[in-house]
């Protein structure tokens, strides 16, 4: 790593430290939303991640992002919400944690390349999830008909229309729900022959897409909570490398292990499930901190058969493990060697959709 990746770090352990420090203050009520510092934090930022003159080579669409986190900080200071504060500044912190390790790969890169050597199966991976928004695909994977779909069962979320609505895609929404009605979704009734469990029932439509939308050439899938508000097809030309699969990373954490005792700190999935589940992968000598994607979220193309094997993987572990998906999905992709595209971007904050609160 060069004199400038180590400055980065440095730069960035004591930025994220001094951010830390904010949230506690804003979780212990030492300090009031009102009171952060925010030219203060803005000048560091600035200085060191953004402007011109930084040892850093941003990207415009970075700049941009954290600009958004920044200005949508300052108002939810100004309406005195410490919850929205509080989250901001961690996918700030994650934000910048995410461009460091994004330049870490392309140092690590320029050393294998400059020594003539081959990347790990495993460096590959940790390079294309890590490097996908830099090199936009040419390829056809997107084109053709695609569709967004989504499915709500039990009365879990309320279904948002779009607030950007692209005519050249087809909007479909598979629920079990009499009640739901829309003007731009398609609403089809949900048929459950194997009696699954609602949230399986989900999963199962959120999955095995060539099952439910075969018919088209790519979908994207928004879990019931995700409204989408731009052009869904500019995210798609922007960040797809060409993997047939293209996610959003997690906002907060990078390992299943960690999400698995977030799930059960929150109460979230079955105890004994995940644990049973996470120490079966740690025994097959699955990796910590490996990547994990946010799934509220995919965009796939329908004409890979690896995609499709994957995909029939996946579902296996939700059906026989734990339902909470996001535990099993980059271990699967692991086992299969399948590469995934990421894009930089946050599902909860970003130009293209927003994550709006459960109903249950």
């Amino acid at each position: 790593m060069d004199t400038n990746e180590s400055v980065m770090e440095q730069i960035y352990d004591k930025l994220n430290a001094y951010i830390e420090k904010l949230i506690n203050g804003l979780s212990n009520a030492s300090l009031q939303p009102k009171d952060i510092p925010l030219e203060n934090l803005c000048s560091i930022i600035y200085t060191h991640f953004v402007s011109d003159d930084s040892i850093l080579d941003t990207t415009t669409a970075f700049q941009d992002s954290i600009t958004s986190l920044l200005t949508l900080l300052e108002k939810s200071m100004n309406e005195g919400n410490e919850m929205n504060c509080v989250s901001l500044l961690k996918t700030l912190s994650q934000s910048l944690k995410f461009f460091v390790l994004q330049e870490k790969c392309k140092a690590l890169q320029s050393y294998y390349f400059n020594q003539k050597k081959s990347f790990t199966a495993y460096a590959h991976m940790q390079y294309d999830r890590h490097m996908s928004v830099l090199n936009p695909s040419s390829d056809n994977l997107f084109s053709g008909r695609g569709v967004v779909y989504t499915a709500i069962t039990g009365g879990y979320d309320h279904l948002h229309d779009p607030a950007f609505v692209d005519p050249s895609l087809d909007y479909v929404c598979f629920t079990d729900s009499s009640t739901i009605k829309s003007n731009v979704w398609q609403i089809k009734q949900i048929e459950n022959p194997n009696n699954l469990d609602n949230i399986r029932l989900a999963r199962r439509h959120k999955i095995m897409c060539t099952e439910y939308v075969g018919e088209y050439d790519y979908s994207i899938w928004v879990d019931g909570k995700v409204q989408i508000i731009g052009d869904l097809k500019e995210l798609i030309h922007t960040y797809h490398k060409g993997s047939p699969l293209l996610c959003f990373p997690h906002f907060v954490r990078d390992c299943i292990y960690d999400e698995a005792n977030a799930c059960v700190n929150a109460k979230k999935g079955n105890f004994l499930e995940i644990e049973k589940q996470v120490a079966q992968y740690k025994n097959s000598g699955y990796p910590a901190h490996n990547g994990l994607i946010d799934s509220c979220i995919l965009f796939r193309s329908h004409h890979a058969n690896a995609l499709e094997k994957l995909m029939s993987a996946w579902w296996n572990e939700v059906q026989t493990q734990s339902t909470r998906d996001q535990l099993s999905f980059n271990y699967v992709c692991y086992t299969q060697g399948f590469n995934y595209d990421l894009c930089n971007l946050y599902s909860e904050d970003n130009p293209y959709t927003q994550v709006r609160s459960h109903l249950l």
